[in-house]
Order: C-alpha cells, then sequence, then structure tokens
C-alpha cells in the first residue's frame, strides 16, 4: 500500500516541481568564444570592468563580476581586438575589432566603435577596413584625443593598418605611423604623466591558406605548425614619439639587431622611465655562437633524457654522435655536467 502511494505522488509531480533543483551551467564553447583579448576598467569605479572576448563580443560587469551582460551583440562582428575607457568622462568607451592573435580560427572586425553612454548604445567612428585592432589609447584630460593601432589583415595585405590618431573623437583620422601594407600595430603604451609620449610596438604576419603546416618543406627555425606563415619582418619594432605622434623614432638599444616579432609593452607606474618589453625575434630559442659554430647553433650531443631520483638518466643515445663516441649508453646516470651537479 506504501509503495503505490509513492508512485501515485511521483506521478502527480508536475514537470515545474521535477525541475526545481535544476541549475543552468556553462558547457562551451569554451575555445574559440572563451579567449578574453582585452580589459578595461574604469578608473572612477573599479567594480564596473568591460572584457572583450576573441568572438564573444563586449560584455559589462558593474559589481566586480558577480555578473554580466552582453553589450554589443547588433553591429556585425563579435571578435573584439582592443577596449579603453577614456580617464577623463568614463561614460565614453571605445572598442576596436578584430582580435589582434594569429589562430588559423581568428575572425576579423569591421572598424572601431565608441559609446558615449556607458556601452548602452555604440557609433561606429571609422576605419572599417582595418580588420584586426592590437591598442586604443585614450588622452588622460581630453577624450577626444584617441590613438588607434590597426594591425592590419591577417590572412594578407591592406593600406588600412598602423598607428591612427583622432583630434576630434573619431569624425577624422590621421595615419600618423605606417611603413607597409604588411605592417601594424600590436600593442602600444602612452607615459602615464606626459601624453605626448607613447611607445608603439609595429608586427609583421601573415596568415597563408593553411591552417597549419602541410609538412614538406621543413619549417624555419623559429617557426612551428601552427604559426602564420610570416610572424617578423623588417619594420617591426617598438617606436617612440614625445610629440604626440609627429615625429617617430625607432628604439634599438639593447633589443634584438634582427627581425623581430609579435611584442608586447607595459610600463612600470610608479617609476613610468622602466618599460617592459617581451619581444619575438627571428632568433627567438637559438643560443649565441658555440665554440667553433655559429649564430643560433645549439650544441649537439645526441642523447635523449628524463628525469632520475638524482641526476638524469639517458633514455636513448644517437649512433655516431658525439655522446656515442664518447662511450654514453642507454640508461647511464649523469650526476653532473661541466662540474656542476645536475
Amino acid at each position: 500500500m506504501a509503495l503505490t502511494l509513492s508512485l501515485l505522488l511521483t506521478a502527480a509531480l508536475t514537470a515545474a516541481q521535477l525541475s526545481d533543483g535544476l541549475t543552468w551551467r556553462n558547457i562551451g564553447p569554451a575555445i574559440t568564444g572563451g579567449r578574453i583579448d582585452d580589459i578595461a576598467v574604469d578608473p572612477s569605479h573599479p567594480d564596473t570592468i568591460y572584457i572583450g572576448a576573441a568572438t564573444g563580443g563586449v560584455w559589462k560587469t558593474v559589481n566586480a563580476g558577480t555578473t554580466w551582460t552582453p553589450i554589443f551583440d547588433d553591429f556585425g562582428t563579435t571578435s573584439i581586438g582592443a577596449i579603453a575607457v577614456a580617464p577623463s568622462n568614463p561614460n565614453i568607451v571605445w572598442v576596436g575589432t578584430g582580435e589582434a592573435n594569429n589562430r588559423q580560427s581568428s575572425s576579423w572586425g569591421n572598424g572601431v566603435y565608441k559609446s558615449v553612454d556607458a556601452g548602452h548604445s555604440w557609433q561606429r567612428v571609422g576605419l572599417a577596413d582595418s580588420k584586426h585592432i592590437g591598442r586604443i589609447v585614450i588622452h588622460p584630460t581630453n577624450p577626444d584625443i584617441v590613438y588607434v593601432g590597426a594591425l592590419g589583415r591577417l590572412w594578407g595585405t591592406n593600406p588600412e593598418r598602423g598607428l591612427f590618431k583622432t583630434t576630434d573623437g573619431g569624425k577624422t583620422w590621421n595615419k600618423i605611423l605606417y611603413f607597409d601594407d604588411r605592417t601594424g600595430v600590436i600593442d602600444m603604451r602612452m607615459h602615464p604623466k606626459d601624453p605626448e609620449s607613447l611607445l608603439v610596438a609595429m608586427y609583421d604576419r601573415e596568415r597563408d591558406e593553411f591552417d597549419s603546416h602541410p609538412g614538406e618543406p621543413k619549417l624555419p627555425d623559429g617557426y612551428d605548425s601552427y604559426d602564420p606563415s610570416r610572424k617578423w619582418g623588417p619594420h617591426a619594432g617598438i617606436y617612440k614619439t614625445t610629440d604626440g605622434g609627429k615625429t617617430f623614432k625607432k628604439c634599438t638599444k639593447g633589443l634584438p639587431t634582427v627581425d623581430m616579432g609579435r611584442i608586447g609593452l607595459d610600463c612600470y607606474l610608479k617609476n613610468p622611465g622602466v618599460v617592459y618589453a617581451i619581444v619575438e625575434s627571428k632568433m627567438i630559442g637559438m643560443k649565441p655562437p658555440q665554440p667553433g659554430g655559429k649564430a643560433g647553433e645549439e650544441p649537439y650531443l645526441g642523447v635523449q633524457g628524463a628525469d632520475a631520483d638524482a641526476g638524469a638518466k639517458i633514455t636513448g643515445v644517437t649512433s655516431g654522435s658525439p655522446a656515442a663516441k664518447a662511450g654514453l649508453q642507454t640508461g647511464d646516470i649523469i650526476l653532473s655536467w661541466g662540474g656542476k651537479e645536475i
């Protein structure tokens, strides 16, 4: 009798009651759409944050990330490269479309957008053929002065790339740093105490028709199978202006002397004279010249190894290699090298 009553009660439950205990969870996509390309924070209200996703549009939170609202879903592209909030007026928000990455799945944008009501509405203000935006920087006291670093097409050449400047809030633009239709801007920093001084990182890159390297011919040094077909060039590097973009000088001291690739920049706010740069170059992963060798050549031993409880264990020796000629054998444990303990 009790069992029959239990079955009747279960059958009487409505669909709504059965679903009361269920909650939603995100199951993807979390790779292509999940890449976050830029973050901008309202300096006067740090709980207000904007993020731009690779193919997920622009999202805004006003409670430090507890909840998020999509605010850029109706403008022909969901690929975002850069976001900036005007320091002097946080209602002014700029978005550069087109993620500035090199993936075979990277989507392109359709220009630069501006909001004057904190993201409630948007107006496209130009650079429709820039395809990918690397960085946007807004003057600290005059929100009409804006610098936009356009990276340009990933899959080919185009002239709408380089550094652009507007002094009227996006009504007109001047291209103030440009070399060719292959080199664009990947990053940029304004001096925190001198808005006329900027550092600009130029980047030359392009993908070809292959999603990845087909195998032959062998890739040159510095490339792997998922790299773009070109990722460094003669005009890539760090450039500095101290007059608001009227003139530029290439920074060379202490930097690679070969063709450079992607560069990331940042300033130490306590002492803006200290700048950090992460620099990719044509000699990436290569070592200085070895005795009797050429620049970039690594010393060749001819062994494979793995960690051991003490030292390193040799798991393989190449026939005819220096290691084989020296008598090293598979299974040997190396405890020191060059007088230094391993």
